[in-house]
C-alpha cells in the first residue's frame, strides 16, 4: 500500500476545540457560538450561503443538520464534515493510491468478481483519524446494542472510488473482530462528493430485521453519513458519469460479556 500523510489536524482544529465547549449551559453555548466569526465575513444566519467559507460552524459540524431514519437499523446524518474536509480527503486518498478492490483473496480477481464489484479502494490505518471521525458520528450512534457498548471507530478505514461504469452489487458487510472480543455492529459511509450521475446506495432488510423484505434507496449527498447495521445487505449502483468517493468506517462494540444497564 502506498503511504501518505493525511493532513487532518489543521482541518479538524476548529471543530475539535469547539466540541468541548458545546456541552455547557444553553445560554453559554449560544454565547460561545455567537462569537464565532467565519473568515469570509458572512453574518448569521446566512454566513455560509456565499459558498466561500472554509469551515462549517462548530454546531453544524459536530451535531449535523438533519437526521433521517429509513428504519430502526439505518439512518443518515447530513453536514457532518465540511466541504473543505471532503475535498482534502478526496485528494489525500488519491495520494495514498487506489487499487482494484477484491473479495478476500487478492489473487482471485476474476471476471466473476468484476461482475460483483469493480470499484477502487485505498486503505488508510490511523487511530487518531478514526477518533476524530468518531467524535462526529458518536452523538447519533446507539450507545449500547445487543448488550454491548459502543467503543469507537476501527482504525482501518477504506476510501472507495467508483469511476464511470463501476458498481458494487448487493453484498453483506464484513465482520471485523479484535483479539479482545470487540467487533463491528454498524457500518458508516461518509459521502465525500455528489458531482456524479448514478451511484445510488441501497440497503436490503430481510427477516429478522424487517417483517418483510424492504429496500431503502439513498441518494449520496456530499458531507452526509449513512449508518446501518452490518447485517443489512448493501449495494452501490453503477456510476454513469463522473467519480463517486466514499469513506467507509466500522463502528466497534465491546465484547459480548460486557455488563450494560
Amino acid at each position: 500500500m502506498h503511504s501518505a500523510n493525511l493532513d487532518i489536524h489543521s482541518t479538524y482544529k476548529l471543530s475539535y476545540n469547539y466540541h468541548h465547549s458545546l456541552y455547557g449551559s444553553s445560554k453559554a453555548r449560544k454565547r460561545r457560538l455567537g462569537k464565532w466569526k467565519p473568515t469570509c465575513g458572512c453574518e448569521w444566519p446566512d454566513r455560509h450561503k456565499c459558498g466561500s467559507c472554509p469551515y462549517l460552524p462548530a454546531y453544524e459540524v459536530m451535531i449535523g443538520r438533519r437526521k433521517e431514519y429509513y428504519s430502526h437499523h439505518a439512518f443518515t446524518v447530513s453536514k457532518l464534515i465540511s466541504p473543505i474536509e471532503c475535498a482534502e480527503y478526496i485528494q489525500n486518498s488519491e495520494d495514498l493510491g487506489y487499487q482494484p478492490a477484491n473479495l478476500g483473496d487478492e489473487s482471485a480477481e476474476t471476471d466473476h468478481y468484476s461482475q460483483i464489484h469493480n470499484y477502487q479502494q485505498a486503505v488508510y490505518q490511523d487511530v487518531e483519524f478514526a477518533n476524530l471521525l468518531w467524535q462526529r458520528i458518536s452523538p447519533y450512534i446507539p450507545i449500547a446494542m445487543n448488550g454491548r457498548w459502543a467503543v469507537g471507530i476501527h482504525e482501518r478505514l477504506q476510501f472507495l472510488r467508483f469511476d464511470s461504469g463501476q458498481r458494487f452489487a448487493l453484498h453483506p458487510n464484513e465482520l471485523v473482530e479484535r483479539t479482545n472480543g470487540e467487533s463491528n455492529l454498524l457500518t458508516v459511509l461518509f459521502f465525500l462528493n455528489q458531482d456524479f450521475e448514478g451511484g445510488t446506495s441501497r440497503l436490503l432488510e430481510l427477516y429478522p430485521w424487517a417483517e418483510k423484505s424492504t429496500i431503502h434507496a439513498i441518494e449520496p449527498e456530499a458531507q452526509m453519513a449513512l449508518c446501518f447495521r452490518r447485517e443489512l445487505l448493501q449495494e452501490s449502483d453503477t456510476v454513469v458519469q463522473g467519480q463517486k468517493y466514499v469513506l467507509r468506517a466500522q463502528v466497534m462494540y465491546s465484547p459480548k460479556d460486557t455488563e450494560t444497564p
